[in-house]
């Protein structure tokens, strides 16, 4: 295990959205942005400059190159991120740990892993409002510099025009493939799915994937949002809400399942009942908690065993245009493994497949017929100490350049189990996109 030579250098408080305008023609520039009412979503992160990076579409390939590439230190983030790995792991990775269907790619097309490893990180204290230069000491320098830039002749956001965003489906190809997952459910082949399906849509402007991520983490905050450009004509943004893995340098485990949701409404009395009746809907916590099982399995291959517990059950969180019902799993890693190992054991969320995992995924690929690229993958930070923080990326909307603008693709889903009825998911998936429509077609 190396140790790096580390500092940290003390910067004038700036919004970190407003931070990447001096980074974001930059290839593996990456913004995790905190944000929400949550402790979780105290700090941001920007990361830019990579020293080399990791991109493969073979999955089995990638996560071998990950693990390979990966430089331990002792040098730790106190909690927090100061250098190491950061960016996506795509859906499509879970083929690297079961056989299940490979699809032929949309709109969305990403690597399995797209990845680079950063010497150094900006931190965005959002409570303090503080900002400081993490990592080792010429990349931390490098960062400051071109921080610095913000505000020079030229850096200002070009104008982006509004945008359109509609649903690919018809409606009854949606409402058929409902039906198609219950009979599964009725047949016993699962217990649950998780079916999306996409809007697809362009948005005018260069500048305009950063636009759109700008009114997206002003309008709609959420902890776990992020923005990724991988390179000049492809971007990632998400505001997700979701905590797929976080592990401290110690080993100590946390994962955070969402399941169940109900819209918000203007009436504050409204909207009290909604909430009220996500935390009393039996539909719901029936659906939470098979995830949960999910989850307490998969961390327990590779924690240290009776450490793996549940401290919270069915809470609602509230965020901009939906309640969420969110439950916790912990745990402390077994001595002989790592974060790799983590990994591979509970790649792809369960929350965003169903249960029996394995079974869900397949009939997946069957409904939807296309790859989800980023969508239900993974987005986040491997640091050099063996911690990480990894969301879900649900909320997500995938950019690909088009002439003097971009193609645009949002997927959206929901759990179907026995219970469910097909007009009533359809909407709850218009109402979990509904932010990232906001932002797309809202005005400039």
């Amino acid at each position: 295990m190396s140790r790096r030579q580390t500092g940290a250098q003390s910067l004038d408080w700036v919004e970190p959205v407003r931070a990447l305008r001096a980074f974001d023609t930059e290839p593996y520039t990456l913004l995790l942005q905190g944000g929400g009412g949550q402790s979780w979503g105290r700090k941001s992160y920007l990361c830019a400059f990579p020293e080399f990076t990791i991109e493969e579409s073979d999955p089995a390939q990638a996560f071998e190159r990950l693990r390979d590439g990966f430089r331990p230190s002792d040098a730790t983030g106190e909690g927090g991120f100061s250098g190491g790995y950061a960016g996506l792991l795509g859906y499509d990775l879970g083929q690297a740990f079961e056989r299940v269907p490979v699809l032929e790619p949309g709109l969305a097309a990403c690597p399995a892993v797209a990845m680079g490893w950063y010497g150094a990180v900006l931190e965005f204290d959002h409570h303090d409002r503080t900002v400081q230069a993490l990592g080792e000491r010429a990349a931390a320098q490098r960062l400051v510099e071109r921080l610095a830039c913000l505000d020079a002749p030229g850096s200002k956001l070009e104008q982006t025009s509004q945008g359109t965003l509609s649903q690919a489906w018809l409606d009854r190809q949606y409402l058929q493939a409902v039906e198609r997952a219950r009979d599964y459910i009725a047949a016993g082949d699962i217990f649950q799915v998780n079916l999306s399906h996409a809007f697809t849509g362009h948005v005018g402007g260069r500048a305009a994937p950063l636009s759109v991520f700008e009114r997206l983490t002003r309008n709609s905050p959420a902890a776990f949002s992020a923005y990724f450009r991988l390179n000049a004509d492809q971007v990632v943004l998400t505001n997700s809400p979701e905590r797929f893995l976080q592990v401290s340098s110690k080993g100590e485990v946390e994962t955070r399942p969402i399941k169940g949701t109900r819209p918000r409404r203007a009436d504050p009395e409204r909207d009290n009942d909604e909430a009220q009746a996500l935390a009393a809907s039996l539909k719901d916590r029936a659906e939470n908690l098979m995830i949960v099982d999910l989850m307490r399995n998969d961390l327990a291959r590779v924690c240290r065993p009776g450490s793996v517990k549940t401290p919270e059950l069915f809470s609602v969180e509230s965020y901009a245009n939906v309640h969420h019902l969110v439950s916790t799993v912990t745990g402390e890693l077994a001595s002989e493994c790592t974060v790799f190992d983590l990994i591979g054991a509970t790649f792809p969320p369960g929350s965003i497949t169903g249960a029996p995992k394995v079974r869900a995924m397949e009939i997946i690929a069957e409904l939807e017929q296309q790859s989800r690229g980023a969508y239900c993958g993974s987005l986040g930070w491997l640091g050099a100490d063996g911690a990480c923080d990894l969301n879900v990326m649900i909320r997500t909307a995938s950019f690909a350049r088009a002439d003097e603008g971009w193609d645009v693709e949002v997927r959206s889903g929901g759990a179907i189990t026995i219970d469910s009825e097909p007009q009533a998911e359809l909407d709850e998936t218009r109402h979990k996109a509904a932010a990232l429509r906001a932002a797309l077609e809202g005005d400039a």
